[in-house]
C-alpha cells in the first residue's frame, strides 16, 4: 500500500532567537588543542610500559535488549542530537526550540563541570545548580528534548588553560604542552580528589533526584590519567573502579536516569577498550568518533572504510559490554576538507550500526565545529545529513534503518510489542528533503494499518498490524499518480 503525504513547510522561525554565537572560532578550537599532544603522550607511556515468519496471534513481547534505549513510555528511541555548551554562553529557550524543530534532534548533551560546582575544596557553590544548570534542563525538556548532564573536561583545568576540574587538584607543575595530561595522572594518585569527585556527584543526584527532566548523566568526559592514559593502564584500574562508585552513589537518587560511561580520552582516535562488562542496568557505551585528525582541525581527507572500522570496533564493544552504544561526540570543522562528505558518511555509518548520536556541536560560528551559522541559520554542509529521517521512538523493537541521501529513500524495520500502544514516531524532515510531498509504503497488509502526519513537528506517526511479526516503512519522494491519501 502507498500512502502519500503532500507538501509540508517548516514551521516559521520563532522569534527571540539569540544572534550571538555561543560557540566561536576559538571556543571550538580549544578542542583541537586537547588532542595534539595526546598521541605522543601514549608513545611515551607505551614505551613506559614495554619496560614492564508472518502469525494468527500476536508475537510475545520481547524483553527489554540491553542494548537498547527506552523512553518512559517504554519505546525504543534512537537518540539524535548535539553537544550544547548553553551554560557557558547562556542558552535560551529559543536555542532548544530550534534543536527540535529545525534539526529535529530529540536529545542535547549539556556541559556541566566539576570546578564550577566545587570551586573551592569542600566547598560547594549552592546556587550553581538551580541557577545556572536547572534552567537550561528546563529549556531543553520543555523543547521535548532527552537532556543529558554530561560531566565535562578539556585539557583538565584552568590551571593548564583547560576546563572542568577544579584548580585545587593541580600541583604546580612546570607548564608544557603535556602539563593537561600530567596533571590528570596526580588526580588518580590522589584518593581524596577521587573521593570529592564522587561527592560531587552524589550531590548532583540528589539535587535531581528522580527529576523526569534528566534522562541520563555521562559521568566524566574523556577520561585520562596522565602517563596511565592508554587502555591497558586506565579502564579497569581506574575507570571501572569509579564508576562503579558512581552508579552506587546516584542509582538511591535517581532510579530511572541512564548513566553514560566512556573509554580512555584517546579511544576516540582508534584505540580500543578494554573495560571489562560493569554489572548495573540501564547503563550507555558512550565513546567518540574523531578518526585521522578531525577532532584537531583536519578534513575529511581518509577513505570511508576508516570510520567503518572505527564502528565496527565500537559496536562490538558495546556488544561486549551489554550496552547500547551513543557516539557522545564527532564532528569536524565546517570550513575544512570535504566536511559534507563526513557529515554524509558518518551519519549514514552510524545509522547502519544502530548507534546513537550527539554531533560535536550545536554552536553558532563561521569556518568552525558548530552546526549554525553565526545568524542562526542551518550550514547546508551539515544540515542536509544530521537533519535526517529516523526513528524517534518505535513501540517494539527496532531492527535496522537507514537513509539514502541521493534517491531521500529511507526504509525503517521493526517489531511490535503487544503490550504498548502500536504507534511509532518517524521524524521526517518534509520542507527539507521532501518539497513536493512523500509517499509511504509498509509491508503490513492493505487496511491492517495507518498513518498520520504532523508538519508542525515533522513526525510521522505510524500503527502498524500487531499480529504481523515484522514491519518494513519506507518513505520516499511522491511520484504522480500514487494518490491514495494526501495529508494537507
Amino acid at each position: 500500500m502507498v500512502w502519500l503525504v503532500g507538501q509540508a513547510s517548516l514551521p516559521a522561525r520563532k522569534n527571540g532567537h539569540r544572534k550571538g554565537r555561543p560557540y566561536g572560532d576559538e571556543d571550538m578550537m580549544k578542542r583541537t588543542d586537547w588532542w595534539k599532544t595526546s598521541v605522543s603522550i601514549l608513545v611515551l607511556a607505551l614505551c613506559l610500559a614495554a619496560g614492564c515468519n508472518g502469525n494468527d496471534k500476536a508475537p510475545a513481547p520481547e524483553p527489554l535488549d540491553p542494548h537498547a534505549i527506552y523512553d518512559r513510555d517504554g519505546r525504543e528511541v534512537i537518540l539524535h542530537g548535539g553537544n550544547f555548551m548553553g551554560i557557558e554562553y547562556n542558552g535560551v529557550q529559543a536555542d532548544y526550540d530550534q534543536m527540535v524543530w529545525q534539526w529535529g534532534f530529540n536529545t542535547v548533551r549539556i556541559l556541566i563541570t566539576w570546578a564550577d560546582l566545587e570551586p573551592e575544596q569542600g566547598v560547594y557553590d549552592e546556587r550553581y545548580l538551580p541557577d545556572v544548570v536547572e534552567p537550561q534542563l528546563d529549556y531543553a525538556y520543555r523543547a521535548g528534548l532527552l537532556p543529558i548532564l554530561d560531566m565535562h573536561q578539556f585539557k583538565w583545568s584552568d590551571c593548564c588553560d583547560g576546563m572542568g576540574m577544579p584548580v585545587w587538584t593541580c600541583a604546580d607543575l612546570p607548564e608544557s604542552e603535556i602539563e593537561y595530561i600530567l596533571q590528570a595522572g596526580v588526580f588518580w594518585q590522589h584518593p581524596e580528589y577521587v573521593a570529592a569527585f564522587v561527592a560531587a556527584w552524589e550531590k548532583v543526584a540528589a539535587y535531581f533526584a528522580d527529576d523526569e527532566r534528566v534522562f541520563a548523566y555521562d559521568l566524566f568526559n574523556e577520561p585520562l590519567a596522565g602517563l596511565r592514559t592508554p587502555p591497558w593502564f586506565s579502564e579497569n584500574q581506574l575507570y571501572r573502579p569509579l564508576y562503579m562508585r558512581l552508579i552506587d552513589v546516584i542509582r538511591p537518587y535517581h532510579q530511572e536516569a541512564y548513566l553514560i560511561v566512556e573509554p580512555t580520552i584517546i579511544h576516540g582516535a582508534g584505540f580500543p577498550c578494554v573495560m571489562d562488562p560493569i554489572d548495573a542496568e540501564r547503563l550507555i557505551y558512550g565513546p567518540h568518533l574523531y578518526p585521522g585528525r578531525t577532532s584537531m582541525g583536519g578534513g575529511y581527507t581518509f577513505d570511508k572504510s576508516l570510520i567503518a572500522r572505527h564502528l565496527d570496533k565500537r559496536r562490538a564493544e558495546a556488544c561486549r559490554l551489554g550496552m547500547p552504544l551513543f557516539i557522545g561526540e564527532t564532528g569536524l570543522r565546517s570550513d575544512t576538507e570535504n566536511s559534507e562528505g563526513y557529515a554524509r558518511d558518518a551519519t549514514e555509518l552510524m545509522d547502519m550500526h544502530k548507534a546513537h548520536w550527539a554531533w560535536w556541536a550545536y554552536g553558532y560560528d563561521e569556518g568552525s565545529m558548530g552546526i549554525c551559522h553565526d545568524n542562526g541559520e542551518p550550514k547546508e554542509a551539515f544540515f542536509e545529513y544530521l537533519s535526517r529521517p529516523y526513528p524517534r521512538a518505535t513501540a517494539g523493537s527496532v531492527r535496522t534503518y537507514i537513509f539514502d541521501p541521493d534517491s531521500d529513500v529511507f526504509t525503517f524495520t521493526f517489531a511490535n510489542d503487544r503490550g504498548m500502544a502500536p504507534g511509532s514516531e518517524i521524524y521526517v524532515n518534509a520542507g527539507h528533503h521532501y518539497p513536493g510531498g512523500f509517499g509511504v509504503t509498509c509491508t503490513d497488509p492493505n487496511g491492517a494499518w495507518e498513518v498520520d502526519f504532523d508538519p508542525e513537528t515533522n513526525l510521522l506517526t505510524v500503527a502498524c498490524d500487531p499480529k504481523q511479526a515484522e514491519h518494513t516503512i519506507t518513505i520516499r519522494p511522491a511520484k504522480n499518480g500514487d494518490t491514495t491519501l494526501i495529508f494537507p
